[in-house]
């Protein structure tokens, strides 16, 4: 006969068990009931607000309008379309529900004028801050697109500001214009009427070196090494980012192919910021040895501002933040806005014809362009401002409101999550004919403030959209200037969304020379 005490204990053991068995498979079931309890909460919350219709399905009770996102995680759908059906359901002032976050979408003036032109309300640290790191690696860290503290953020756009001002970035024309003539020798080989030429790849290739050089002096070896190890990182980062952002889940995937994604996407982060690293302490050690004829670039400017990164708030870890930020934020959406433009283009046929009337008057057969051309070239600068409103490479801006704030007739609480959609940009009541691509708009009626925003505005807008139009009216008018541009009708015309909206395709194209022209090698 079994021993009193281990009968007793024994029965303790199979009770604990149970309980922990019982436990187990009770937490998901608890976890779904704190999310409908948790979501029914927010919804009667909002409950003031137009909200789209949610799908009758019963993952709507536990995740809210996360199901109507499927076709955008998937690239079935844009946040753009995704936005604009509910604006169509609901108006320009929206809650959305997803899992347990409920977001306020706005598409009006009054909402820009408020949470982003006021400089009063906080960027949203849930958005950014997923940018700071990514697969534990720092990737734009604390750089200006990332800070949300608004001191720190304040002081940092301040040391930048005068390096970025149109004085300033007239000494950069000679570089826009090496960089660009760099580009059309390149296309040049290429243009035998029968190559397939992406322009979206040969465009970033142009503005890679545009903020490589410009900003740091740096070769970063667009046109000097086909297989640039640093070009590739920068790619490899940004769909890595893109990929684990759409995907969170895969970060934890012991799949095979997925550890070594992850790896790469790694050790690329790694290459960017190693190199930007090195690049400052070179830069550094130049000048404490006195040397003369410093490279007038955006990284002399930060040193001499900063004394040598001398200052604990602005130190090694800090600048090379902003090194990575420039490349992905000078990179990315210039490229996607002259690809897109090239779309454009090809659907306007008397745009185009117009186009290249205005770069032959203004330009002529030089092949560099002059700081006081960039002024005459009008309906230009109108084609980049219409393509940035038709087919805009970023989603729009997020805050969390910092008080009680009523927009639009709205009641919106402190500390609710407000995201500023591009798609105002669409909205008939500020831009009649929306879906048609339309420059004159630019020139002949006044854009009512805050309704034209892709750099954003106020005191947090795009630090360099200055060196963005400038930069694009060059490589614009240069190529305009050199090729005759056919667009393969076969491709996609789909916008995809990576790190920022771009075409599926990139822009497929046979090229030639113009009639007349020769590039010199």
């Amino acid at each position: 006969m079994e021993p009193q005490w281990k009968n007793a204990m024994a029965g303790t053991i199979f009770f604990w068990s149970a309980g922990a068995v019982l436990s187990l498979l009770s937490l998901p079931i608890l976890i779904i009931i704190a999310l409908i309890i948790h979501l029914q909460y927010r919804i009667r919350k909002f409950a003031h607000i137009p909200s789209p219709k949610m799908k009758p399905h019963w993952s709507s009770y536990i995740f809210g309008h996360a199901n109507q996102m499927d076709k955008v995680r998937t690239g079935e759908e844009t946040i753009h379309e995704r936005t604009l059906i509910w604006i169509r359901e609901t108006g320009p002032v929206m809650v959305v529900h997803v899992i347990s976050r409920s977001m306020i979408l706005f598409a009006t003036k009054e909402s820009v004028k408020e949470f982003v032109t006021s400089g009063r309300h906080f960027k949203t640290p849930a958005v950014y801050q997923k940018l700071h790191t990514v697969l534990a690696e720092r990737f734009l860290g604390n750089g200006l697109v990332v800070e949300h503290t608004d001191h720190i953020w304040a002081a940092r756009r301040n040391l930048f500001n005068p390096a970025f001002h149109r004085s300033y970035l007239r000494l950069s024309m000679d570089q826009f214009n090496r960089s660009t003539n760099d580009l059309i020798r390149h296309m040049a080989r290429k243009a035998d009427g029968k190559t397939r030429v992406r322009m979206l790849d040969e465009l970033s290739k142009v503005t890679m070196d545009v903020i490589a050089k410009v900003g740091f002096n740096f070769d970063c070896g667009s046109f000097t090494n086909e297989h640039s190890e640093f070009n590739g990182a920068v790619k490899t980062a940004l769909k890595g980012y893109s990929f684990f952002l759409r995907n969170p889940w895969q970060k934890y995937s012991f799949k095979a192919e997925t550890i070594a994604h992850k790896k790469k996407v790694q050790s690329s982060i790694k290459l960017l910021r190693q190199t930007g690293e090195q690049i400052v302490k070179d830069r550094i050690e130049n000048m404490k040895k006195g040397e003369t004829g410093s490279p007038n670039d955006i990284l002399s400017y930060i040193l001499k501002a900063t004394n040598g990164l001398t200052d604990k708030s602005f130190g090694m870890t800090e600048v090379v933040d902003e090194f990575v930020t420039f490349f992905v934020a000078g990179m990315e959406t210039s490229a996607n806005t002259l690809s897109t433009v090239f779309l454009h283009l090809h659907q306007n046929k008397d745009v185009m014809e117009r186009l290249q009337q205005e770069v032959k008057t203004v330009i002529g057969e030089r092949t560099s362009i002059k700081f006081e051309d960039l002024g005459k070239l009008e309906y230009m600068g109108a084609v980049i401002k219409e393509t940035l409103r038709a087919t805009p490479p970023i989603g729009g801006t997020g805050r969390v409101s910092s008080n009680d704030v009523v927009v639009n007739g709205y009641l919106i609480p402190k500390g609710s999550e407000v995201i500023i959609t591009i798609c105002i940009e669409k909205v008939e009541e500020y831009f009649p004919d929306p879906n048609n691509f339309n420059p004159e708009r630019f020139l002949q009626q006044t854009i009512e403030e805050n309704t034209w925003v892709p750099f954003m505005v106020g005191p947090k807008s795009c630090i360099g959209q200055q060196f963005a139009m400038m930069e694009m009216k060059v490589i614009l008018a240069l190529l305009l200037q050199t090729f005759n541009f056919e667009w393969l009708p076969e491709q996609s015309t789909r916008i995809t969304k990576e790190t920022t909206m771009k075409l599926t395709d990139g822009a497929l194209h046979y090229i030639r020379l113009l009639d007349g022209v020769t590039v010199d090698e």
